[in-house]
C-alpha cells in the first residue's frame, strides 16, 4: 500500500457520530444499567473488569451478548430527522480520497449508512478469508464495501464487531492483549495461527514509504488520520499507546513520519479532562481543530479535511 492520491486520508470515528445521526445510541454506563450496585470508577475498562468479576452467575460471554443486543437492536436503527449530507457520505469519502474508515464503535450504523443511504454492497468473504479471520482482537478486522463501478471502502472495527461477539472489546484484560499485538505488528514481530505475518518494522516502513494492508496500524503512519467524534478518554489504552508510539518515532532523527494526526473536537467534548486531554494530544504531534457537531457533523468533517489535506 503506496501512500498515494487515492488512500491520502483515513477518518477515526467514535460514538459522537452514530449519537450526532442516530437516535437511542447507547452510552457506555447505559451498557451495564443492568448492575444495581453501581462502581465509582472513571476508568471503564477497570469497571468492566470490576463488573464481571463481582457477577457470580453469568460469564463474559454472557455480558457481551448483553452489550451486542443493546448497541444492534432487533428493531434496527433510526436515524435523526434533519442529518445533514448522509446520502453524500460515501461520494464524499471518495472526493476527499478516505479509501479507510476505522471506528471504535461496536454497533452496525456506519455499514447501515454505506448500504442503505450510499449504495455500496458489502464485499462477501471467501471461505478462507473466514478462517483467516481474527476472533478476539481486532489487528486485522475489516469489511469492505463496493459500489457499482468497482471503487472500495474499508471499514476496520478497531475495537471489535457486535457481529462477532468474542471480539467486543470491554475490558482490560483484552485491552490490554490488542496493545501487545499491536506492539508485536509495529516490530515487525507480528505471526497469526491463520498465516498471515507482518514481519516488516514500522520503521522501514516509513523510511520505504511502503505501507502493508494487513492491518489499520499502517494508516496512522502512511496516512492523514481525522478522529473524530471520539471522546479519547484515557482508558482507551491501545489508542493512546500507539499516539505515543507515533511521537517516539518522529523524535527519532534517523526516520521522518510526515502524515498528520487530527483530533476534531465539539462543544460536547469539552469536559473538565479536555485541558488534560488536549495538552497530551498537542505533545504526541496531534492537531486540534473544532467541529460542528449533530446534524452537521459530517459536512463539517469534510470541510475540515477539504482544509488541511
Amino acid at each position: 500500500m503506496k501512500n498515494n492520491g487515492d488512500n491520502k486520508n483515513t477518518i477515526l470515528l467514535g460514538n459522537g457520530f452514530s449519537q450526532s445521526l442516530f437516535m437511542d445510541v447507547p452510552q457506555w454506563d447505559e451498557l451495564f444499567s443492568n448492575n444495581h450496585q453501581k462502581i465509582k470508577l472513571d476508568n471503564n475498562t477497570l469497571k468492566y473488569e470490576a463488573y464481571l468479576l463481582r457477577d457470580q452467575e453469568n460469564d463474559e460471554k454472557y455480558k457481551k451478548i448483553i452489550v451486542a443486543g443493546l448497541v444492534k437492536p432487533e428493531m434496527g436503527y433510526k436515524k435523526k430527522s434533519g442529518v445533514k449530507k448522509v446520502n453524500d457520505f460515501s461520494r464524499l469519502l471518495l472526493e476527499h480520497h478516505v479509501k479507510n474508515i476505522l471506528t471504535t464503535n461496536y454497533d452496525t450504523r456506519l455499514e447501515s449508512i454505506m448500504s442503505d443511504d450510499n449504495g455500496f454492497i458489502e464485499r462477501r468473504q471467501s471461505n478462507e478469508e473466514k478462517n483467516q479471520t481474527e476472533t478476539i482482537y481486532s489487528i486485522r478486522r475489516k469489511k469492505v464495501f463496493e459500489n457499482e463501478e468497482g471503487k472500495a471502502i474499508n471499514i476496520w472495527k478497531i475495537h471489535g464487531d457486535v457481529d462477532s461477539i468474542k471480539s467486543v472489546m470491554l475490558g482490560y484484560d483484552q485491552y490490554c492483549g490488542a496493545v501487545a499485538k499491536m506492539n508485536e505488528y509495529i516490530k515487525g514481530q507480528y505471526r497469526s495461527s491463520s498465516g498471515i505475518n507482518c514481519l516488516v518494522h514500522m520503521k522501514d516502513k516509513i523510511t520505504n514509504s511502503s505501507y502493508s494492508d494487513i492491518s489499520w496500524l499502517d494508516l496512522f503512519f502512511g496516512t492523514n488520520v481525522y478522529i473524530a467524534g471520539l471522546g479519547m478518554d484515557f482508558a482507551e489504552i491501545d489508542l493512546w499507546w500507539l499516539l505515543n508510539k507515533r511521537a517516539r518515532f518522529m523524535k527519532d532523527k534517523t526516520i521522518s513520519v510526515t502524515n498528520n494526526i487530527f483530533y476534531l473536537y465539539s462543544k460536547y467534548d469539552e469536559t473538565s479532562n479536555f485541558e488534560k486531554k488536549k495538552s497530551l494530544l498537542e505533545i504526541f504531534g496531534v492537531k486540534l481543530i473544532k467541529m460542528e457537531p449533530d446534524e452537521m457533523f459530517i459536512p463539517s468533517l469534510f470541510d475540515i479535511i477539504k482544509s488541511t489535506s
